[in-house]
């Protein structure tokens, strides 16, 4: 990649040797031979990144890859940034190609610098020209068409100069004035005494130079010499679709020269045998020529304890200067003397160093210099507004300001909006921001209006200034940090609209013409904030604790006109976000962390004791593709993952037997990662960001598995686990036959009892190597075990009292009195055994089957049971025809039968004599109570059982919820049993004795007009207490209130019962249902209604039917003044009539006093103010709603009869006058008439 220089040489203090320049040259090119080696990596980029259009997003663009350490950064269009910085160990600047975020930034220009980059400039909105300044007096001009680079300028000032700032400013037809304020051995200090400007032309040769020093090797050389520049702003004019510098009017702050020289003077501390400096402190200076008048004035050091003392000396007497420093207290700690002899200097020297000033302690005055002994006249910084138009050839007209301004400035702008007539000056002093509205006149520049802003105490300086086209709004930026915007105001004066802080210091403020609301865009040293003025300020990248868009180790920042596109350049990369202008359009709250892409590592796991050696993986993005080689890694960072958008990964092995895998992910909002499809790859449920661990797979071959039972030959009689190279492949299972797909290899083959089944098969081990479809049988074999079987009575529970056969599995087996316990061997299983009596005695035993399950029951008893009768039982409950609850039975202390509610129940029961005990259920001993009858079981038998129910004792009150019984109630209950009774007012305790069940309470009352009815039923189950409420009868009440003082009720009011709130809001009535009773109704106005009435007073109401109310309520009276005036006089005897808005009609009328004031105390209300007098016009306010004690000022003016009236006398006396005159005039024409002589005949 070649290097475009055009190299320029003009006037320099230090020329740069050539072998110097040859050699930076070289390193250089061999810098960029190092970048080229580093874009050389294993990755394959096929297409390019189609950015998604619907989203705000961020993605990060690594530099340290390619070798560049940035420090300033320019965006050039969507896709290109410039970089400036350390290039390959070399300064430079670098133009890189962004638009992918999935591929190292692509190197499309590189252009070398010798010194370290200082500051950087563009043209304006829309750039077309962008340069680039450094400590080495370089300067780089850039043109910019289409965001690339198409022509490129070099210019080396002096290899001592420092580029403190550049302007790129255009003039009528479109040409470049390149504007550089440079200053020489390091960076301005304020007073700059060695600073310069600069002025060139892109396209001419030449420069032109205006400083304290220029010589005559330039154009008007001397002219333009002996001016002290401490700084230059050529006016900036802000248009509806950006903005620009105009080369005609560029405004330059300057101190004449008067034979000044800078002392610098180091003033610090012993500390701890450190020698520290001291900030901020306060020397005082007083220089005296002899004869003169003594000069005395102080300066501050700066945050590094270095003062830059600037003394105006005589050049041609000795001039004597004391410098002294004092503590706090104002006692001097430390003086130096020195004189200056003018013989000594060949020329004026620019700068004296003093011995440094070593302290005792670092409690020094600090307070500011130039509040203590205010500015020397000497410094007072002079305006000149120059034409750069024909320079560097010449230079047009020139004119000055008719203001100074005191030093030291802390930034100077020059803007105007394009709509606007006049332009704004925009600087600083210490403590002090002005913003000036000024008229370009003819010859000079005139101040309009100055606004001074307190901004604090310290050296607040600055740093940028930016309006809109129409001048609405003027944003100012502190090097603090702080945002200040300034709201014009008519007569060409600002108020300060409101100020905002971001962190540290604030670079750059670019108005955004093209969005809505005011927007512009600052860019400090912490990051870049989007910010809107109307409706109200509103920070687009401000959440939580995150102040602006920024990136970690952020040093820079830059953005597009539209908003598009925002760069932040960190110490290793740059992060791009896309699509702002999305979040300006429609006011999201957004932090980088929101929207920023994010970095996923892949973890690749090969199977078995496989490497990625040869290994290919293939990241497929939007309408895109990247290749890497693995060689051998195991790890791959996937960069700059969006939340949302559908990526694929591809891994290609390049082995047979092992998988190529896929899957197909989104990212969420959530962080987590959701896979929407993957192939022959292991992973996590639900993986999160940012790890994500594939799993490759070796082939796999389809093996089938046939297991066979050894003792039957066919499928387990028992669940079996069936384990693949110790994984399990079933669990429980009883099936014979598996079909599996099993990987390339050897494997281990387990076949086992399934837990809580190990009685049943050994286990089975076997191994097998898989290298195609197969088949493998397994037999598995059974664990055999020694069973012992007892046949007993089951009655007696002793040997049987008849012969029995049993078989089992095909086996028979005899059991007799004498031999009636056997035993067998049987394999594990579970068998039938058959058991039933021998011939000739089936009438003594039935016949019996029973399940035998080996070895879980090793021991079996089996009992016979004898010949049963049926027996009918019939329950019968007095109170029903059936039973109300379930009851149990029990034979001889034994369940036979529970939860039975059928009154008749038929089992068949064994020979022989029994108890039966009926029981009530468990549960339900609250119904039944239990009893035993003897039951003898010979034959079929019927028997009748009764079955008592539970009596309880049940008291009954019956309650009025707002007393005592008034009026006599009637209670009728119906149930199992029924009864009635009265209860007499004021009540009385019912007392009954009533068995379980269910009963209905009917009460009646005897006067209807007080009570209601009630019938209610209870479930008697226990003894109790019921108590029963008594409802009184509801009537309706009708509350209206009445407004007493207009009768127009206009508030709302809550409904006040007894104390207790009833109802809320009420506007003029309402209705509520309450019971028969006597009552207390009160209104209280609700919420702020409390500033226009008074709470009712109590009304006692007695309610025996539907009854109507009216409430009077009152409204406040305020207290009112009303002052009428014509201008800043008091009209006396002026009627002020007070009308009413609610009724329409006169509430008062009254005459003003000496002091045009009347004061009354009026309702609550919306009222409308008439004044009236003969001698003025009406004047009056419209509405006005008194709810608190008010004063209003009315305004009237005089009618024309009366302005007549009140200068008649110097209309007369002007008119006499008038006829004074015209009658002196008219007597003296008469006479000269007359006194004319007369012709004589010649």
């Amino acid at each position: 990649m070649g290097v475009k220089m055009n190299l320029k040489l003009t006037p320099k203090m230090k020329p740069i040797s050539r072998i110097s320049r040859i050699s930076t040259v070289v390193a250089i090119l061999i810098s960029l031979c190092i970048v080229s080696c580093c874009l050389n990596r294993e990755l394959y980029v096929h297409t390019q990144f189609i950015e998604p259009r619907n989203m705000v997003f961020a993605y990060s663009i690594d530099l340290a890859s390619i070798g560049i350490t940035p420090k300033h950064i320019n965006l050039l269009d969507r896709s290109r940034v410039m970089v400036v910085g350390n290039i390959g160990n070399v300064n430079g600047v670098a133009v890189l190609e962004v638009s992918n975020p999935y591929r190292d930034p692509i190197v499309e220009d590189i252009y070398p610098l010798t010194g370290s980059p200082t500051c950087t400039a563009k043209d304006g909105y829309p750039t077309t020209r962008i340069a680039v300044g450094s400590d080495r007096g370089e300067i780089l001009v850039f043109r910019v068409d289409g965001g690339r680079i198409t022509k490129y300028l070099y210019i080396v000032l002096g290899a001592d100069f420092y580029v403190n700032k550049i302007f790129l400013a255009k003039d009528s037809v479109g040409n470049v004035k390149i504007l550089a304020l440079v200053s020489e051995g390091g960076a301005s200090v304020a007073p700059c005494m060695n600073c310069h400007l600069y002025i060139l032309d892109e396209e001419a040769q030449g420069v032109f130079r205006i400083g304290p020093k220029v010589g005559n090797a330039t154009a008007l050389g001397r002219a333009y010499e002996g001016v002290y520049i401490q700084d230059v702003a050529p006016l900036a004019i802000y248009g509806d679709d950006g903005f620009y510098w105009d080369a005609s009017k560029v405004l330059l702050a300057y101190i004449p020269q008067k034979d000044v020289v800078r002392f610098v003077l180091n003033v610090t501390y012993m500390y701890e045998g450190k020698v520290e400096a001291i900030s901020k402190a306060l020397v005082e200076v007083n220089a005296t020529v002899r004869g003169l008048t003594s000069m005395v004035y102080g300066v501050n050091a700066n945050d590094r304890g270095v003062a830059y003392i600037p003394v105006q000396v005589d050049s041609q007497r000795p001039t004597y200067i004391t410098f002294v420093i004092r503590n706090i207290a104002g006692e001097i700690v430390w003086t130096y003397k020195f004189i200056y002899e003018p013989n000594r200097y060949r020329i004026l020297p620019e700068e004296i160093p003093v011995p440094p000033a070593i302290l005792p302690t670092s409690h020094v005055d600090t307070r500011p210099a130039e509040k203590v002994y205010g500015i020397p006249g000497f410094l007072r910084v002079n305006l000149m507004l120059v034409d750069t138009t024909p320079a560097p050839i010449s230079m047009g007209r020139n004119m000055s300001a008719t203001f100074l301004l005191d030093p030291p400035l802390h930034g100077l702008f020059f803007i105007r909006g394009s709509k606007e007539a006049m332009s704004k000056l925009v600087y600083g002093s210490p403590g002090y921001i002005y913003v000036s509205t000024v008229a370009i006149e003819t010859d000079r520049i005139r101040n309009i209006v100055t606004v001074e802003d307190y901004v604090g105490i310290g050296t607040t300086i600055i740093s940028d200034a930016s309006t809109y086209s129409d001048g609405s709004y003027i944003m100012v930026g502190l090097s603090d940090g702080r945002l200040r915007v300034y709201l014009p105001q008519a007569g060409g004066g600002f108020t300060l609209k409101y100020i905002y802080t971001l962190l540290p210091s604030i670079r750059s403020i670019t108005t955004i013409p093209t969005a809505s609301g005011y927007t512009y865009v600052v860019v400090s040293e912490s990051g870049v904030q989007v910010l809107r003025t109307i409706p109200y300020p509103q920070p687009i990248f401000r959440k939580l604790l995150d102040l602006c868009l920024s990136s970690p180790r952020y040093i820079d920042g830059d953005t597009l006109l539209d908003v598009s596109t925002i760069a932040l350049l960190d110490l290793s990369s740059v992060v791009i976000v896309r699509n702002s202008d999305m979040a300006v359009e429609r006011q999201m709250i957004l932090s980088v962390d929101d929207i920023m892409a994010r970095n996923i590592m892949v973890n690749i796991n090969m199977p078995g004791n496989e490497t990625t050696v040869d290994t290919i993986a293939v990241f497929k993005y939007p309408e895109g593709t990247v290749e890497y080689r693995l060689n051998g890694n195991t790890s791959l960072m996937l960069k700059n993952i969006l939340i949302g958008v559908e990526y694929e990964l591809n891994i290609y092995t390049g082995r047979p037997y092992i998988y190529n895998s896929s899957i197909r992910f989104i990212l969420r909002e959530d962080m987590t990662i959701d896979i929407i499809r993957k192939e022959y790859t292991d992973l996590p449920t639900k993986p999160r960001c940012c790890n994500l661990d594939l799993g490759l797979r070796y082939r796999e071959y389809n093996v089938v598995l046939r297991i066979v039972d050894d003792f039957e030959r066919k499928q387990p009689v028992a669940p079996i686990d069936i384990y693949i190279d110790d994984m399990v492949l079933k669990e429980n299972t009883y099936e014979e036959t598996y079909t599996v797909r099993m990987l390339y290899g050897v494997h281990r083959l387990e076949v086992r009892p399934s837990k809580d089944f190990e009685d049943a098969y050994i286990t089975n081990l076997t191994e097998v190597f898989i290298d195609r479809d197969t088949e493998v049988q397994i037999v598995i074999k059974r664990k055999t075990y020694n069973i012992m079987i007892k046949v007993v009575d089951e009655l007696t529970n002793s040997y049987p009292i008849a012969p029995i056969n049993m078989t089992i599995f095909k086996t028979f087996y005899m059991i007799s009195p004498e031999n009636y316990v056997i035993n067998v061997t049987l394999p594990y299983g579970a068998y039938k055994a058959a058991v039933k009596p021998c011939k000739g005695y089936e009438k003594v035993y039935g016949v019996k089957e029973i399940e035998m399950n080996v070895p879980k029951v090793k021991v079996y008893m089996i009992n016979m049971s004898r010949n049963m009768y049926r027996v009918d039982i019939r329950l019968r409950d007095i109170y029903s025809e059936g039973l109300v609850a379930p009851i149990d039975l029990y034979l001889n202390g034994t369940l036979i039968v529970s939860n039975i509610t059928e009154p008749r129940i038929v089992r068949s029961i064994s020979y022989g004599n029994w108890t039966l005990k009926v029981a009530p259920s468990k549960g339900y001993d609250y119904v039944y109570e239990s009893h035993d009858i003897e039951l003898g079981v010979y034959e079929d038998t019927v028997r009748e059982v009764n079955v008592p129910r539970v009596n309880y004792t049940i008291t009954i009150d019956l309650v009025d919820v707002y007393g005592k019984i008034v009026s006599p109630l009637s209670i009728a209950m119906r149930g199992p049993v029924s009864t009635e009774r009265i209860v007499e007012p004021p009540g009385r305790t019912i007392y009954l004795m009533l068995p379980y069940g269910s009963y209905g309470i009917d009460i009646q009352p005897s006067n209807t007009s007080i009570y209601k009815s009630h019938t209610m039923a209870i479930e008697v189950r226990s003894s109790q207490n019921v108590k029963i409420p008594i409802q009184r009868v509801e009537y309706r009440l009708e509350i209206k209130a009445e407004d007493r003082y207009i009768g127009i009720v206009v508030g709302r009011f809550d409904v006040y019962i007894n104390g207790t709130k009833k109802a809320e809001n009420m506007a003029i009535s309402t209705s509520l249902d309450i019971p028969y009773g006597v009552y207390s109704v009160q209104l209280i106005p609700s919420g702020t209604w409390d500033r226009g009435y008074e709470p009712s007073k109590p009304i006692v109401v007695n309610v025996v039917g539907d009854t109507s109310i009216t409430i009077p309520v009152d409204r406040k009276t305020y207290a009112l003044k009303v002052v009428v005036v014509e201008g800043v006089n008091p009209v006396r005897n002026a009627i002020v009539t007070i009308y009413s808005m609610e009724t329409l009609t006169t509430v008062t009328q009254l005459i003003t006093d000496e002091r045009g004031a009347i004061e009354t105390k009026i309702p609550y209300g919306s009222y409308r103010i008439v004044v009236s007098h003969p001698d003025y016009n009406i004047g009056e306010i419209p509405y006005i709603t008194l709810d608190n004690d008010r004063s209003e000022l009315i305004s009237i003016s005089p009618t024309p009869i009366a302005l007549i009236w009140r200068y008649m006398p110097v209309i007369a006396t002007l008119i006499c006058l008038g006829i004074a005159v015209y009658a002196v005039m008219k007597i003296r024409a008469i006479l000269a008439r007359r006194l004319a002589p007369e012709e004589e005949l010649f």
